[in-house]
């Protein structure tokens, strides 16, 4: 039986590309925090929209209460087809006398470019503008890997002080987690930060902007949950009872309600009065996704769109605050033109959320409409091997965005090195990311392209995974997996093309080798005229 490649859809740990590459039991198709449950769960960034080898793209409408399974029916363990379910079975819930219906449309063209440059746009909005420049431009300084929740004023300041003492310029240090008195407060805690001005002058005056982790939830033992539980702020059951759920950081908070108007002011006007009162610059905006809603809710929203339209409320909420935000959370939202973050990674090798996700996610979100793509703390969320960490840096060269939170001179000066040529190659063709980047709020070509973007009839185009196209002309092929034998494959696309760094000039299409690969080295290919 021939095998269609298939692309779009969920957010996935184990991120395939194509995604027959994953076989999937049945799920409720909703945003979720994979990280919980990556078996059963997908990602922030998941739409009912998907395109094929063989022309044909599927989109299901948002209203449906929609089960998905990517089943392998003969135990070869690819996946062979893509099986949809309408269930007015939770989370999803249906108003009273609602009809049950699997709506679904069905597109075809010659080919998986033509019919997804033919379709999304009849289903998707472009996005409406771009993200802040400098955050495209220059590195993203976390707290967060370094030091966790163990994070306070001189921890920062010492941050901030290193990058530029080892010559690396920056878009903005980023405080992490464990900065509040209380989950959700939304107050600097007077022990770890005494002066949050002082501190955030003294950045400013250093050349630093200044952002903060923000998160949709306010546990039970802070002021501001009695005061948003008062109200009416936080996810209610029907009879308008506030229900406790459990996130990383609680067994027992409130999660805020971003479809009651009221609240989604309440919520935004105390970080505006924290910016305010600090001067701080803007926000990380954490979760977001509806699987974080209790198992009994009720939105202030049309009850056809439950769980969903949550995401969406969010986004909407948290992209006020302008183009220096980060999220990680899309659900028909593309028009709002946020960078959006890989949800975190392991410090491994493995296509198992580690290393080798990071392209076929990139690729990923750049399909289903979210091209300003922020690929997480280079070297993942562990401690990387200083081999790791170097390969990582150089994969995230080309993308739309750097953030570090491991410290290259804390391995050696090798190591400060060659992120340095990071970051100088990624400013170099900072130019080209903006052009591109403009692009897209007119055009359905991400930023980042799958190899199948210039020969989408050719097998080992379409499933080309650990390589992607920066525009048309700029092909990326990074080293992403521990490789003893110094090679890497390559997967040409049509047309001349000449390796950097080097005097090679090939003409594909056409599948080859390159051996001598040592650390230092990072292959890429520009595109000759013809």
């Amino acid at each position: 039986m021939e095998v269609w490649q298939k692309y779009g859809g969920g957010q996935q740990a184990k991120q395939p590309w194509p995604m027959e590459n994953e076989p999937r039991a049945e799920t409720a198709f909703i945003t979720a925090d994979m990280s919980q449950d990556r078996k059963h769960l997908y990602g922030g960034v998941s739409e009912a929209y998907w395109v094929s080898s063989q022309g044909v793209a599927v989109r299901v409408e948002e209203q449906t209460p929609l089960f998905l399974s990517v089943p392998d029916t003969d135990g070869d363990r690819t996946a062979d087809e893509l099986c949809l379910a309408a269930r007015h079975d939770p989370p999803f819930a249906a108003a009273l006398g609602s009809p049950l219906t699997l709506t679904y449309f069905l597109c075809s063209a010659d080919d998986v470019k033509q019919v997804h440059e033919a379709t999304f746009t009849k289903f998707f909005e472009l996005p409406a503008g771009v993200p802040d420049s400098r955050m495209m431009r220059d590195p993203i300084w976390s707290t967060w890997v370094k030091y966790h929740v163990d994070v306070n004023d001189s921890r920062v300041l010492d941050i901030a002080r290193a990058v530029a003492e080892h010559g690396f310029n920056n878009s903005q240090v980023e405080i992490d987690d464990n900065w509040e008195t209380c989950y959700g407060e939304a107050v600097f805690n007077p022990e770890r930060f005494p002066d949050p001005q002082g501190m955030v002058d003294q950045l400013h005056s250093e050349g630093f902007r200044v952002t903060l982790w923000v998160h949709p939830f306010i546990n039970s033992d802070c002021p501001a949950f009695t005061y948003a539980d008062e109200h009416g702020f936080l996810a209610k059951d029907s009879s308008g009872t506030t229900q406790f759920i459990h996130w990383w950081n609680s067994d027992q908070a409130g999660l805020l309600d971003f479809t009651n108007a009221e609240a989604a002011a309440w919520w935004i006007q105390r970080l505006v009065d924290l910016q305010q009162q600090t001067g701080i610059d803007s926000f990380k905006f954490d979760a977001g996704e509806s699987a974080w809603l209790p198992d009994n809710y009720t939105l202030e929203a049309d009850k056809r769109f439950w769980p969903s339209i949550y995401s969406v409320k969010f986004i909407e909420t948290v992209t006020q605050f302008g183009p220096i935000i980060e999220a990680r959370v899309g659900r028909g939202t593309q028009r709002h033109g946020a960078f959006l973050r890989m949800l975190d990674k392991d410090s491994t090798w493995s296509n198992d959320n580690g290393l080798k996700s990071l392209i076929p996610t990139l690729l990923h979100f750049g399909l289903l409409g979210y091209p300003f793509v922020l690929p997480d703390m280079i070297g993942g969320n562990g401690q990387p091997s200083k081999q790791l960490f170097v390969r990582w840096a150089q994969a995230s060269a080309f993308m739309p965005a750097l953030q570090f939170s491991l410290l290259p001179w804390e391995y050696d000066d090798e190591v400060t090195e060659l992120c340095q040529e990071v970051t100088r190659l990624h400013s170099q063709y900072t130019p080209l990311l903006l052009s591109l980047a403009e692009e897209t709020t007119t055009s359905v070509a991400p930023m980042i392209r799958p190899t199948w973007w210039l020969c989408p009839t050719l097998s080992e185009c379409l499933t080309a995974d650990q390589q992607f196209l920066v525009g048309d002309d700029l092909l990326v092929v990074p080293v992403v997996e521990f490789n003893t034998g110094n090679s890497l494959d390559v997967v040409l696309p049509p047309g001349q093309w000449k390796q950097e760094g080097t005097e090679l000039v090939d003409t594909g299409p056409k599948t080859f080798t390159l051996y001598n690969i040592t650390l230092d080295t990072l292959v890429y290919f520009t595109r000759l005229e013809d």
